[in-house]
């Protein structure tokens, strides 16, 4: 009998689907390790603001002819301002101490942004919002009304031969 064994079971040989497997799980790590960084914001600021107040305002760039004039610059800045202050950006930032007190149950701004674009009934997605950032939202600015504009027409000779004034709005 031979002291000597064979080379087979001296060294072991790696088969070349095994290495191939052990290649394959280490580039799945490499690119989980090297994910894309997202662009949504995490914070109120400055493009925050800017997508804020493009979107209440309707400024958005003209398609087809076509712009939407939604709401008053001034309004969105006043609404924007009471979301910032009193309004946690997200989950993470429920903890701070600005918003203490922030019910749990109620929306964070990223979230009742969420809501709001794939609701039918905006009124219940506003409903949502605890009543002290409801009242500081109504008190955003408003312009009044237009009034409606009317049209009076006189005509000669009413019942009695006089003139006869007719108001109506378009």
């Amino acid at each position: 009998m031979s002291s000597t064994m064979p080379r087979s079971l001296k060294t072991p040989r790696r088969s070349p689907r095994r290495v191939g497997m052990v290649l394959i799980a280490a580039a799945a790590l490499t690119l989980a390790a090297c994910t894309v960084p997202s662009n949504a914001p995490e914070a109120y600021g400055d493009a925050v603001r800017e997508n804020f107040v493009t979107g209440c305002t309707g400024s958005i760039p003209e398609t087809n002819n076509t712009t939407t004039s939604l709401a008053p610059t001034d309004y969105c800045n006043c609404a924007y301002e009471a979301f910032e202050a009193l309004v946690p950006f997200n989950d993470a930032e429920r903890s701070d101490s600005q918003y203490a007190g922030y019910p749990a149950d109620a929306p964070t701004f990223t979230s009742f942004n969420d809501e709001l674009s794939k609701s039918d009934d905006p009124a219940s997605v506003w409903s949502k919002l605890p009543a002290n950032v409801q009242e500081r939202l109504n008190s955003c600015p408003l312009p009044a009304p237009a009034p409606l504009a009317s049209t009076t027409t006189t005509s000669a000779g009413g019942a009695e031969g006089g003139a006869t004034s007719t108001t109506a709005a378009p």
